[in-house]
This record gives structure tokens, C-alpha cells and sequence, in this order.
């Protein structure tokens, strides 16, 4: 996708150019991200490169099927990752915004749930990330599950 940007634009196509400001690689949810990002911050020239997902009635013929190719996306501040963990939060904290801006209403809270055995560091750098945040978590034993 070629995009010719103008300030405070959501999304943004245009003729496919040879000659980019910016170049974004991968259309997934943090390329596109990226992509409406650096067109709302200045008249630049920005191409995002990706597949572009294939519409809900093609699915059942697919042989592959990844996680981010479909209407649900994950975000959360409990990624064992604090860097990913921080990111996802800023995002988060701009969904209303975007949403508002174009008009689609797109995320819904639900929670989430990490389960691993007693002791498991990633269940630790998960709790560690979102206390870091101040993200709500709490620790559950398996009986409460």
C-alpha cells in the first residue's frame, strides 16, 4: 500500500510511488499502527508493506491460519517482555482516541489469563511487567481455577 499523507489523517492511500519518506515493513497490527502513526504526524510520503488479510469468507480455505490474520487482536500489559508490556499499555491508553477518529469501535476489556506451573519465571516476568505499570493483576492458586 502506498500512502500519501497529510496531517491528521486516520487512513491514507494513494498511487503506488518508487520514492518513500518511510517504509514500514509488516502490516500487522504494529506496522499499520506505524503507518497511520507517521501519516498523522507530517505530509510524508509512507508505504506500508504486508499481505493484506484475506476477508472472513475466504478462511475456511486456508491452510494456514496465524493469529494476527483474523478480527481478534491481543493486547496486554502483561507481556513477560517490559518493553512489549510498556508499549501495549500507551497503546491501549489511545484505542478511545482512535476509535473515535475513525468512527469503528474496536476493542472491548475482557481480561487476561496467564496459566503456568508454580514457580514459572514467565508467570513472574508477567506479574513483575504489570506491577512495573501498575497494571491490575492478581496471582491465583489452582484451586481457584
Amino acid at each position: 500500500l502506498g500512502f500519501n499523507c497529510t496531517p491528521n489523517l486516520v487512513g491514507c492511500r494513494g498511487a503506488m510511488e518508487y520514492e518513500y519518506d518511510l517504509a514500514i515493513v509488516g502490516a500487522g497490527l504494529i506496522g499499520s499502527a506505524a503507518a497511520r502513526h507517521a501519516c498523522s504526524s507530517a505530509a510524508a510520503r509512507v508505504v506500508l508493506l504486508g499481505p493484506e488479510e484475506q476477508p472472513r469468507t475466504s478462511w475456511a480455505e486456508r491452510e494456514a491460519f496465524g493469529a494476527h490474520h483474523d478480527e481478534g487482536r491481543i493486547t496486554r500489559t502483561t507481556d513477560p517482555d517490559p518493553t512489549w508490556a510498556l508499549l501495549a499499555q500507551r497503546a491501549i491508553g489511545r484505542y478511545a482516541e482512535l476509535a473515535e477518529r475513525a468512527g469503528i469501535a474496536f476493542f472491548s476489556e475482557v481480561g487476561h489469563l496467564a496459566v503456568g506451573p508454580a514457580g514459572s519465571a514467565d508467570l513472574a516476568k508477567r506479574a513483575a511487567a504489570a506491577a512495573e505499570l501498575g497494571a491490575p493483576h492478581e496471582r491465583l492458586r489452582a484451586g481457584a481455577l
